[in-house]
């Protein structure tokens, strides 16, 4: 359903302080609509900003494998050589970082 509001856009912009007669239903219907514009704008703020939170997150977990990816690689430049254990021991403090 459309819904036709009996406003003059035109006159209104052209003379802003002049009265016009609107009907109070489309008053109204104008009103509705514009809280369910500010509510869906409020859930996609929220929405934006949970986003945000999550990338700043995966962005310092990467960080984190970065840093232990080339700790690894220093290991094996210098010593040609990565332990199981020493490997193990890298990856247990990765994961307590990221925790």
């Amino acid at each position: 359903m459309v819904v036709i509001i009996s406003i003059d856009w035109v006159k209104a912009e052209q003379k802003p302080q002049r009265s016009q007669r609107v009907k109070g239903r489309n008053l109204i219907e104008l009103r509705t609509k514009i809280a369910e514009l500010e509510h869906q704008m409020q859930k996609k703020l929220t929405t934006v900003t949970n986003l945000s939170d999550e990338i700043t997150t995966l962005n310092r977990n990467i960080s984190q494998y970065e840093m232990f990816l080339r700790t690894l690689e220093k290991i094996l430049k210098t010593n040609n050589i990565l332990t199981l254990e020493r490997f193990v021991e890298l990856k247990e403090d990765l994961k307590r970082q990221l925790v």
